[in-house]
């Protein structure tokens, strides 16, 4: 006759024990055990695993002379163990891994060059933002174009330190990069400004297309962690 395995197989055997140790016999060997019938016993036991009582001295008199129940009890602490226990699984570091985001080492190389170029940017605009030329027009407006490019520089900084943010400062890294480039522009054809003069708009550029990269690997649902510990 074949019998249940696995955690099924240890509630057979204990519900035979049970039936073996028959209720009113008390299962033991001394007369004193009539006190307290094994299926009782049992269920006081159950209750004291579960934490709902504290087991009574009739209780541990019983279980201390009867056999079957201390068996019982043993196989019931093994059963509860399984049932809590997680099983364990090869290959579960991998799999886990391979769901998630691409680690900080995808990142790398763009978080780098958004940290340097933002230095740069801010490298850049720092003196004209200090500029102290004469004509106060011309050095309130220079400033204000500076202070575009600074702020813009910290920007990158910034999503450098935290490229979980990037989705959220594509806009505002858009804004300051076009309205500067488009500012370029319009100076370069007037001839009111040189390649040369222009060149860190460049970087401007480049910085928001880095940035834009992050946003899309960064956005809703998709948020490369700061920092992967790589093995």
């Amino acid at each position: 006759m074949s019998h249940p395995a696995g955690p099924g197989a240890v509630w057979y055997q204990l519900e035979h024990r049970l039936a073996a140790c028959g209720a009113g016999t008390g299962g033991g060997t001394g007369g004193d055990l009539m006190v307290m019938q094994c299926g009782e016993a049992r269920t006081l036991l159950s209750a004291a695993m579960d934490g709902d009582l504290v087991p009574s001295p009739e209780l541990e008199a019983h279980v201390a002379g009867c056999a079957a129940c201390r068996q019982w009890r043993d196989d019931a602490h093994a059963l509860t163990r399984i049932g809590m226990e997680p099983a364990p699984v090869r290959g579960l570091t991998r799999r886990v891994a391979a769901t998630l985001p691409r680690g900080f080492s995808r990142y790398r190389w763009i978080r780098l060059a958004l940290a340097w170029g933002g230095f740069l940017l801010i490298v850049w605009h720092l003196p004209g933002m200090l500029d102290s030329g004469t004509d106060i027009l011309i050095r309130h407006l220079s400033r204000h174009q500076h202070a575009f490019g600074f702020a813009l520089g910290v920007v990158l900084l910034f999503v450098a330190w935290r490229p979980d943010r990037a989705y959220g400062v594509v806009p505002v890294a858009a804004a300051f990069t076009v309205t500067l480039a488009g500012a370029a522009v319009v100076d370069l054809i007037m001839g009111a400004s040189t390649l040369g003069r222009e060149a860190p708009h460049l970087v401007e550029i480049l910085g928001l297309g880095l940035v834009w990269v992050l946003g899309l690997s960064a956005g809703p649902g998709r948020h490369p962690p700061r920092r992967v510990v790589e093995r």
